[in-house]
């Protein structure tokens, strides 16, 4: 094998192995991302429960 095809090897294998690496980063990340309630965002943190009990409903309900 020369040397190009040694290299168009490594290059194909660093290609197939990233992609279930990126996914799998974009699904935990997704997943943290939806666990945020405005409760966790709250707990123990007086500026933002401060920020959140002063917003209004703007729908009038």
């Amino acid at each position: 094998m020369t040397e190009v095809g040694v290299a168009l090897v490594i290059s194909r294998y660093h290609k197939t192995n990233s992609t279930p690496r990126y996914l799998r980063h974009n699904f935990i990340a997704n997943n943290k991302a939806e666990d945020l309630t405005i409760k966790r965002l709250t707990r123990g943190n007086p500026t933002m429960t401060a920020k959140f009990a002063g917003l209004t409903d703007d729908d009038g309900d």
